[in-house]
């Protein structure tokens, strides 16, 4: 195959993958503790022993990152709005088991008096249990530590991720990582009740490069356009000579 529409081809794969992506991020904008979607590409193309001179794709690596910057806060006034500062992540327990950490802190309390969060998933304290309010006046210090009129009840559990490499997305602001990959204690964090975390999409910054890679893929695609007319071309005349 030729190396140039071969190449060409790959490159377009490519494009389509960082536009989903760009989208996904658009689309997520106004997500409360949101982190962004990065993804990158890696290929190596060799040629076989084959006598043909055919070349060959190494599989390309996809690394797609989730981008843990912190996103603005935005005061709300609810008593059940918590925003955090610092490397640090609420802990919230999955259906299945385990753990996923989020820095959405939108919650609410159900009938049972359970804490949770947006996705209706229990928000745990610092001993890994799902925390239960009863009712009353909620009052949460900066260091996650929760009064209900007056009386300690529990402490927010909140966990740092200690390398961003190894974080995963499970659906809208809630990520994953091994235990072993966060920490309690070891990093400087602060709490702030009454307020959000908005989402860390640089709105302005997705559009232009989702306006440069639609270009980007136009051109791609009348290069692939290109190829095949000389191809065609190419096989047409061979056809003529052959025949002749």
């Amino acid at each position: 195959m030729n190396a140039s529409y071969f190449v060409t081809a790959r490159a377009g794969k490519m494009y389509e993958m960082q536009m989903q992506t760009l989208s996904h991020n658009m689309a997520n904008v106004n997500t409360s503790g949101y982190r962004e979607d990065r993804v990158s590409f890696s290929s190596v193309l060799r040629e076989t022993a084959g006598s043909n001179g055919e070349l060959t794709e190494v599989p390309y690596n996809v690394e797609q990152q989730v981008n843990l910057r912190e996103g603005l806060v935005q005061p709300t006034g609810g008593e059940l709005d918590v925003a955090l500062r610092g490397n640090a992540y609420f802990r919230l327990q999955l259906p299945e088991g385990g753990e996923a950490y989020s820095r959405a802190g939108h919650f609410h309390i159900d009938g049972q008096g359970t804490l949770l969060n947006m996705n209706e998933l229990p928000v745990l304290d610092d001993n890994g249990a799902p925390i239960t309010i009863k009712t009353g006046n909620v009052v949460i210090d900066e260091q996650g530590k929760i009064n209900v009129d007056g009386k300690p009840l529990t402490s927010l559990g909140i966990v740092a991720i200690k390398d961003a490499g190894q974080v995963e997305r499970i659906a809208g602001s809630m990520v994953k990582t091994d235990a072993a990959n966060t920490t309690t204690g070891e990093e400087k964090f602060s709490v702030l009740q009454g307020s959000l975390e908005s989402s860390n999409v640089n709105a302005v910054e997705v559009m232009t490069s989702l306006i440069s890679l639609t270009r980007s893929y136009q051109q791609m695609l009348k290069t692939m356009e290109q190829y095949s007319e000389q191809i065609k071309s190419l096989s047409d005349k061979v056809g003529t000579v052959g025949g002749a």
